[in-house]
């Protein structure tokens, strides 16, 4: 099922008399796509693929945009820890890098952007700025793939 943001433009009567709350969230809901997902490309199933920076590896948080997340992580978790991520701006997810398994932190920035924490990633596999590395979400075991695509100059 696919995911979308509804936002509710009529408000009841009382929400609307007590006025807009700060905290507010617009609502994510399932619809179904009219076309199945397509399969994973088992040569080349790296659907975000980034260039890392050096602010990324002193910060040790590796920036996902909210396009990335929503297109290709989200939309193969269940509403229930989507909203938990959304409510409490943050959620462990477990992380296979090919040989080591990792429990980084993904946590809901400013701006429509996200952030994995991944220290314990960083310092293992040697992450320098400049590597390209590919993440993708294996709904079959329900976890995060990352792997070093090619190292920087």
């Amino acid at each position: 099922m696919r995911k979308t943001y509804y936002h509710n433009f009529l408000p009841t009567k009382a929400k609307e008399v007590a006025g807009p709350s700060d905290n507010e969230l617009p609502n994510i809901v399932e619809i179904r796509d009219l076309n199945p997902l397509p399969p994973l490309d088992t040569k080349n199933p790296w659907q975000i693929k980034k260039r890392v920076t050096i602010t990324e590896i002193v910060d040790e948080k590796l920036e996902l945009s909210h396009a990335e997340v929503f297109d290709h992580i989200f939309r193969y978790w269940p509403l229930s820890k989507i909203n938990l991520l959304l409510t409490d701006n943050k959620v462990h997810l477990p992380m296979f890098a090919y040989d080591d398994l990792y429990y980084p932190l993904l946590v809901k920035g400013p701006n429509d952007t996200y952030f994995l924490e991944w220290a314990d990633v960083v310092r293992n596999r040697g992450i320098n700025p400049g590597d390209e590395i590919g993440l993708f979400w294996d709904s079959e075991y329900d976890i995060l793939c990352f792997r070093m695509l090619r190292q920087g100059d």
